[in-house]
């Protein structure tokens, strides 16, 4: 079961119904409904209500949207997510968050589930390029930590002072980095006992989420703040040596399995012939462990344990066996330095693995693999010894421990060719194994100072990327994992001027440098004198164990030094507390300094060179070769190669070779013009007389291995350590070290040491296994250099060459340098996953990410202003916040002699505490104030009303006819989220029912600014359904009666006699008061908290004294205050004594002839590159980049549309790279009508203020790829506010209507700010797509609706705010629902629309263009959307069924148009924020993005032309100056491009109409098409 869950208990009501394999019996809006059903009923009868309402506020801010999951009739998975907010209502938010952030449910809704690593995704499908998910990375930043912009504690807004702008709290490269810590999160499998349909495809959506370890980016990743994610923790090389028995170490209980849970072993570790890791029953680790055979479930070390037997030999473990069960050991968290100094090779159990690369010497992260680099044999097949050089399956140690081990072994580490282990060797006792080979680690810098790691290691077997050889990732030509690091000074290529060559680094094509590395550890402080906290948290980074316990604390400004000696040097552990947590910190910084070559490495590759005496340059039939081919030697010693080399200065050179060698160690001779070049060694032996044995003694019993200069040998074996067997085919061939008198052209033991011509070790093989040489010192001339390289005199059985390599020595550049950045998850891959990538490290990893968002100083204030309009108070004062903020921050908060909160930072106890008992919340005195308050949630109305009347679910059955009914019922209020625009589980988007910042269009709200967020839902479909709704629950109980919250039972009809015979519960309170003055007193009590205003009070009096009696008059009484502002807002009302009206009549008439303009928005960010795709296009092949960029490759067809699905249309336009282009297969309206030269495309267009292009995009106004900002500022086209508040459509109308032009303007689809207009401007209509109910049928009084109008009277300046919003909206609402309903029920249409979403939007359009003579207009405006294309994951497949709804609804509304004979005059323009990354993310989804291509229709228009200016180029370069990151295009035109021309026609004149429509319009001169361009008339 899950975490909470409680059996059923089969007393209580009606039972629940659930998903399974079995057949579904219940109806899927029953289904649908339960989730809802568990919230009323906790709302209604739970005793924790604080608990409740604090839990709903968590979940209005930490959303998931339902249609965003594929669990829609689900109960059980939603409630469990519901119960985070629930079981943590008063607990911390980073336990809040990192529960959500492992839910299925917030995986799916916001798209990372299954969100891999480009270096994964390279890897495993051929090189395929795209970008972890970034989704989640923005959303958890913008909507449930730190917000859009910085804060002040008071919750005061920080402004730039460069440009008088916001503070920005992220930018979008850093949503890309945070995005690389959301992969590798996937569902675990499905299980019993919870609610489920188990198919072959279903997932467990309901239990904590996995982590898959390979999945997960390694790399650095950039934080908010300057630095990364990992700092100030424990470097692992930090560790206490055999950390797994000291202090702190934790072991987790495994049961019986030996297999790893926190990394990817192969299922044979299991197995008999695996050796495992048994604990001694003598040590310490034991006996804690085995507990006298009560095995605990996790163990944590209290104290420093010593080791015994086999543990004493390991630097590590993982599964620990004790007794018959498994124990696992858990490392504390500690992070690894990307770049480090003496580094050493690792490889695979074969040198053809992938996997060839780098490792830190100093941890644990391979294992031993013994030979010698000399000796053939071993070479050939390096050994590993059970029991001898490694302990337990999966072991890893350190370089020293490996190469003791095998030192001890009569060996040592080598480049071998493949490994094997005895006494069992099996395929699956893998892992990477040490060699002796240096390393180096190297880093690329791109033209924007971004780096990728590049690992200098050789590739042995092949040289193609990520299938054998070094990972793409960390390959100097391959490596596409960029991020950022802080430069302090200049980096490689940042101007011409300091480009890669004056840095002597290498140059690639596509700009960037790659420059050798070296790694300085320096002291930061050397006192402590003006040193304070901020300084000590800015300047140091690397975590320490804790202080050195000679040390001696000293205090210092908010800090601790922990000082060794007397002296603040290197030793010096300071100590810092902050927001409850305490760092010890390393007095060090550890930087990465750039070095170059004084020349950059130049290859001559075996084609390059000149052959003689039968040298052969040989095609390489397995592509091993670097370039395909290599040269074959002859066997006779007069066989050599020369290349021409050319260098630039007279100087020392390294030289090197790539070469293979399948027999005993060889040398050949190297000349440089003509001169032999001599090596000798340091470690060079003195000249013996050769000793030559007769016969074969090594045949003997006894025989000892023969000492140097000794022979005749055969094998290497044959020699003593450090020997080789040195073998020659002729008699006066030499010996390196040897008097070579008489040599008989036989074999004998030499030492390496002692040759001084170029060595060459074995390989394992002559084709495919290469290596380099270690280079050697030659001088060269400036100008040709011949080198020769020759078959030394007698020797035979020669290398074979791949390439030679030139390079100059190592160049320190000074002045470049950037602090090293930590990395949690280790940076080696392999090839079946079983890395060293593991499961612990990501999970640090999330919880570091976490911690650095939830620590951040923004969050605070954020979610105090968030619960704050949650608890009733929508614009706080900064005292407010900050008090709330402080409480959050110590986790404390007093009132009185209460304490809440437990002094822990995040604690929302502490929060919700000050949020309801600060006295901003508790002074009754400001509810006279007329900008204090809010608007009421309606859900939370008609909860209110439910629980203050006494909801009862006990059927009043008496009288009741037919046979006996249940006596109770849930509490089944249906489709809440139709009728009142709340319900509980049932989010509309990931921003929630409301924005935060939202301020209403009209009104004294909109005049001060001040924020209404539940104003943003009050349109008059959701005020006609709630209040319907609360009249049938007074009058009838719950039910359908007159659009009531229920459904129709089964029986009998509507009453209003107080018997509730229609209905499955009813409001069951008797009132008190024997008055009926009274019983207003407590009605006000009860829903107004008192409130009510006397002149309201007075008014229901009189209106309810005349209903027949005490029942019918309580019930009077109740319908009425649930019309008052003092129950809509927690305002007080002050009328002014004048009515309130509600002007509808139209005071000029016009000859102009009607147009209509519709705004057609697709909401989410539409990837319009998917609507609009290249098709043919010269001389550039637009098409094929196209296709590129969105994933094309060998294995997969990415995410672009292919040619052949394509809706071919002619550009038309000289000015784009294409002539023709393509529509997405299931739009063919589009193509239609544009064929009919009755729609156009504008390309790549967008939001802008101003032309920008890569190098100045930011300085764009507003939050870019964010949603509710991009939609905001799309609908306004105004960033600079000139005419703050308005969208475009609200300014057209505002002009027109000026001009004397009658103008409606409708949403068919909620509030929209685009609709919006300046105060005293046309009021914009919000009508539902379904159409118009019947308000208040049957009323319970005469003349209600005018005694409506009385309670919300005309106001004066001082009354609340929110209660003028409210009484405006709802007699604005009344008012016009009466004449539209009227005027649409008098007319119909044609056209058979779909059902459902857009069509019906359309619909209700093409209805009210119907009525525009009976409302006298001759222009109308109007917004419809769609939503669903913030398509994340998954686009193709999801974009078919969007584009298939759009096309259908398209194709009804220009069939219906045409029929009204109005088609020349209407246009249609559609927008969208923003358009999506070309480039797919791991989950075929695309992210946000800028530049979109947009369409508009209409039978005026001059169509068939696709203008702006569609991108020929979609990759990021320094070249291209549109294109961002992952095809991130720059718009090359604004949304002005369309409009300008759209507003001449629809009657707006150029001048200050248009400069008030479009007030940036005059910035883009030459990117705007008048009316003559768009239109024929």
């Amino acid at each position: 079961g899950s975490y909470g869950e409680v059996s059923n208990d089969r007393s209580l009501r009606e039972p629940f119904d659930f998903r399974s394999n079995e057949e579904q019996v219940t109806s899927a809006a029953v289904m649908d409904n339960q989730r809802h059903v568990v919230w009323y009923e906790l709302g209604l009868w739970a005793t924790d209500q604080f608990r409740q309402r604090m839990a709903w506020a968590l979940s209005e801010l930490i959303t998931v949207v339902p249609e965003n999951i594929d669990s829609l009739t689900y109960t059980e998975v939603y409630a469990k997510y519901y119960d985070i907010f629930v079981n943590n209502a008063f607990g911390n938010y980073f336990d809040i968050m990192k529960l959500v952030s492992y839910s299925p449910l917030m995986a799916e809704h916001l798209t990372y589930v299954k969100s891999r690593s480009r270096p994964y995704i390279y890897r495993k499908e051929d090189k395929r390029v795209s970008s972890p998910d970034e989704n989640y990375a923005r959303e958890i930043m913008q909507l449930f930590t730190i917000g859009l912009y910085v804060l002040n504690e008071d919750g005061t807004q920080v402004f730039d002072s460069s440009t008088g702008e916001p503070k920005q709290t992220y930018t979008n490269e850093d949503i890309e980095s945070f995005a690389r810590a959301w992969t590798a999160f996937d569902r675990n499998p499905v299980r019993g006992n919870y609610e489920d349909r188990r198919t072959g495809g279903a997932d467990n959506r309901l239990d904590p989420m996995k982590v898959i370890a390979a999945y997960r980016d390694p790399f650095p990743k950039p934080d908010l703040t300057g630095g990364f994610l990992g700092d100030r923790f424990l470097r692992c090389v930090d560790l206490p040596s055999q950390s797994f028995l000291k202090k702190g170490a934790v072991y987790t209980l495994r049961g019986g399995s030996p297999l790893s849970e926190y990394r990817t072993d192969p299922s044979q570790y299991a197995t008999d012939d695996a050796e495992k890791f048994v604990l001694d029953t003598t040590s310490s680790l034991y006996q804690l462990l085995s507990n006298g055979g009560q095995y605990e479930l996790t163990v944590k070390l209290e104290e420093d344990l010593v080791c015994t037997g086999t543990e004493c030999n390991v630097d590590t473990v993982r599964m620990v066996k004790v007794d018959s069960v498994y124990y696992e050991f858990k490392e504390r968290p500690c992070v690894q330095m990307t770049f480090y100094n003496d580094g050493k090779q690792i490889r695979g159990r074969e040198n053809r693995d992938l996997g060839s690369m780098c490792a830190n010497p100093n941890l644990a992260h391979s294992s031993e693999a013994c030979c010698r680099d000399e000796r053939f044999q071993e070479v050939r097949s390096a050994t590993k010894e059970t029991g001898v050089t490694y302990f337990y399956e999966g072991e890893r140690t350190k370089y020293n421990t490996a190469k003791d081990r095998c030192v001890n072994a009569g060996k040592d580490l080598c480049m071998f060719e493949y490994t094997r282990v005895s006494p069992v060797d099996e395929w699956w006792k893998t892992g990477y194994s040490w060699t002796n080979k240096d390393c180096e680690i190297m880093v690329k810098v791109n033209q924007e100072g971004y780096i990728a790691v590049v690992h200098d290691a050789d590739i042995s077997y092949k040289n193609e990327i990520d299938r054998y050889g070094i990972p793409a990732e960390v390959d100097e030509y391959e490596t596409l994992n960029w991020f950022k690091v802080q430069w302090d000074g200049d980096f490689p290529g940042s101007s011409p001027e300091n480009s890669c060559a004056v840095n002597k680094c290498k140059v690639h094509s596509d700009g960037s440098c790659v420059c050798k590395t070296s790694v300085s550890e320096s002291t930061v402080f050397d006192s402590i004198d003006n040193v304070d906290k901020e300084q000590v948290m800015a300047q140091l980074f690397l975590g320490a164990i804790g202080p050195d316990a000679t040390s001696v604390p000293i205090s210092g400004a908010g800090f601790i030094a922990h000082v060794v000696d007397g002296l603040i040097d290197a030793s010096t552990v300071f100590e810092v507390e902050d927001k409850g947590r305490t760092f010890y910190l390393k007095n060090i910084v550890s930087e990465v300094h750039l070095n170059g070559w004084e020349a950059v490495p130049t290859i001559l590759e075996a084609e390059d060179a000149t052959v003689f005496q039968n040298v052969t340059i040989q095609e390489s039939t397995t592509l091993s070769a670097s370039n395909g081919r290599y040269i074959n030697f002859d066997a006779t010693d007069e066989a050599y190669v020369t290349w021409d080399v050319t260098v630039s200065y007279t100087g020392d050179y390294s030289m090197s070779f790539r070469y293979a060698l399948d027999t005993f160690t060889r040398q050949m001779e190297v000349y440089v013009n003509d001169e032999a070049v001599k090596w000798t060694s340091p470690n060079a032996n003195p000249i013996i007389d050769l000793d030559y044995i007769n016969g074969n003694p090594q045949d003997n019993v006894g025989f000892e291995p023969m000492t140097r200069c000794q022979g005749d040998c055969d094998i290497d074996d044959h020699c003593a350590a450090g020997l080789f067997c040195f073998q020659v085919n002729k008699g006066d061939s030499a010996y390196p070290g040897c008097n070579n008198a008489v040599g008989h052209g036989s074999d004998f033991c030499v030492d390496p040491n002692d040759i001084d011509n170029m060595l060459f070790l074995p390989t394992g093989g002559s084709r495919d296994d290469w290596r380099l040489t270690e280079g050697k010192i030659v001088h060269l001339v400036e100008g040709v250099n011949t080198i020769k390289v020759k078959v030394p005199f007698g020797n035979d059985r020669r290398p074979t060459f791949d390439y030679m390599k030139i390079e100059g020595l190592s160049s320190p550049i000074i002045a470049s340098k950037f602090r090293n950045p930590p990395h949690f998850v280790a940076i080696i891959a392999e090839e079946n996953s079983y890395t060293e990538q593991n499961t612990v490290d990501a999970q640090y990893e999330t919880d570091a990410l976490l911690e650095h968002l939830v620590y951040h100083d923004n969050v605070a204030p954020f979610l105090t202003i968030r619960f704050a309009q949650r608890f009733g108070v929508s614009n706080p004062s900064p005292r407010y916040v900050k008090t709330c903020a402080q409480a959050f921050k110590t986790g404390l908060y007093e009132s009185g002699s209460q304490s809440f909160g437990d002094g822990s930072y995040g604690s929302l106890a502490a929060l919700s505490a000050c949020v309801l008992l600060d006295r901003e919340a508790t002074d009754g005195a400001l509810y006279e104030d007329p900008a204090f308050g809010s608007l009421r949630e309606p859900i939370i109305m008609v909860m209110n009303l439910l629980r203050s009347m006494e909801f009862s679910n006990t059927l009043p059955t008496e009288g009741l006819d037919g046979p006996p009914l249940a006596e109770s019922y849930n509490a089944r209020l249906m489709e809440m989220d139709e009728k009142i625009g709340q319900s509980p589980h049932d989010f509309p988007s990931v921003f929630s029912f409301f924005l935060p910042e939202y301020i209403p269009e009209a009104g004294p709200a909109l005049s001060a600014q001040l924020a209404a967020p539940e104003a943003l839902i009050l349109d008059m479909p959701k005020i006609i359904g709630i209040q319907n709704g609360m009249i049938s629950l007074i009058k009838y109980g719950l039910s359908d009666c007159n659009n009531g919250f229920g459904l129709y039972p089964g029986y009998k009809g509507c009453s209003d006699n107080g018997l509730y015979e229609r209905s499955i519960g009813h409001l069951a309170r008797v009132p008190s008061a024997t008055t009926i003055a009274e019983m207003v007193s407590e009605v006000s009590l009860l829903l107004t908290a008192g409130r009510l205003s006397q002149d309201n009070r007075d008014t229901i009096e009189a209106a309810c004294s005349s209903e027949p009696d005490y029942d019918a008059q309580f019930r009077c009484i109740q319908q009425l205050i649930v019309f008052t502002t003092e129950f809509h807002s927690t305002n007080t009302m002050q009328k002014s004594g004048e009515s309130r009206s509600v002007d509808t009549t139209t005071d000029v008439t016009s000859t102009e002839p009607y147009k209509g303009l519709v705004y057609l928005y697709l909401s989410g960010g539409t990837d319009s590159f998917h609507m609009l795709a290249p098709h043919s296009c010269a001389p550039i092949n637009v098409y094929e980049r196209f296709r590129a960029i969105r994933g094309k490759n060998s294995l997969s067809e990415g995410i672009g549309l292919k040619m052949e699905e394509m809706l071919v249309i002619n550009g038309n336009n000289p000015d784009q790279p294409c002539s023709t282009f393509g529509i997405h297969p299931n739009l063919p309206v589009l193509q239609t009508l544009y064929n009919d030269g009755d729609a156009a495309f504008v390309a790549n267009a967008g939001l802008m203020s101003e032309p920008v292009d890569v190098n100045n995009y930011k300085q764009t106004i507003g939050q870019l790829f964010a949603h509710n900002d991009m939609t905001s500022n799309t609908q306004k086209v105004d960033l600079f506010d000139e005419f703050f508040g308005t969208g475009i459509q609200g300014r057209i109308a505002d002009v027109l209507t000026g001009k004397g032009l009658p103008v409606n303007v409708f949403s068919i689809s909620g509030t929209q700010v685009v609709n919006v207009g300046e105060l005293g401007g046309a009021a914009p209509f919000i009508i539902s797509s379904s159409g118009l109910p019947d308000f208040n049928k049957n009323p319970s009084i005469s003349d209600m609706d005018t005694i409506i109008f009385e309670l919300n009277n005309a106001t004066r300046k001082d009354s609340g705010f929110f209660a003028e919003t409210f009484a405006n909206k709802l007699c604005e609402a009344m008012t016009f629902h009466e004449l539209l309903k009227m005027e649409l029920d008098a007319v119909d249409v044609s056209t058979i629309f779909p059902d459902g979403g857009l069509g019906d939007q359309f619909k209700m359009v093409a209805k009210l263009m119907k009525t525009r003579e009976s409302r006298g207009v001759v222009r109308d405006m109007f917004y419809v959307s769609q939503g669903g294309y913030d398509t994340h994951s998954n686009m193709q497949m999801n974009l078919v069924d969007k584009f298939t709804t759009l096309n259908a609804a398209l194709e009804a509304f220009v069939a219906e148009v045409k029929a009204q004979g109005l088609w020349e005059s209407v246009t249609l323009v559609q927008f969208s924020e923003f358009a999506r990354t070309l480039d797919p993310n791991t989950g075929d989804g695309s992210d946000h993005a800028w530049g979109a291509n947009h369409f508009h229709i209409g039978g005026g228009l001059a169509g068939g032309k696709v203008r702006g200016l569609y991108p020929d180029d979609f990759e990021q370069s320094s070249t291209n100056l549109i294109a961002l990151s992952r095809g991130r295009m720059v718009p090359t035109y604004p949304w002005d491009a369309m409009w300008k021309g759209t507003a001449e026609w629809f009657g707006i004149a150029e001048g200050p109409e248009m400069d008030k429509v479009l007030p940036m319009h005059s910035n883009f001169p030459g990117k705007t098409y008048n009316a003559e361009e768009l239109y024929n008339n």
